[in-house]
């Protein structure tokens, strides 16, 4: 079976956030920016400048 990409891929990336943030019970603010921050990371780390960067702090959870 070949899996087509949604229409809209932003509501369906915030629709299986807030899926995921009933089923485990945690806030949804939270997993958006969780969410945020990790997709951040990820695409810092596909720059040219990636080896530049020095990642300081903690989030918490």
């Amino acid at each position: 079976m070949k899996m087509t990409p949604p229409k809209n891929s932003g509501a369906s990336i915030r629709a299986r956030l807030l899926s995921h943030a009933k089923q485990h019970g945690d806030l949804y603010q939270r997993v958006l920016t969780r969410y945020a921050i990790e997709r951040l990371l990820f695409r810092l780390s596909q720059t040219e400048a990636a080896q530049r960067y020095v990642l300081k702090g903690a989030c918490y959870s």
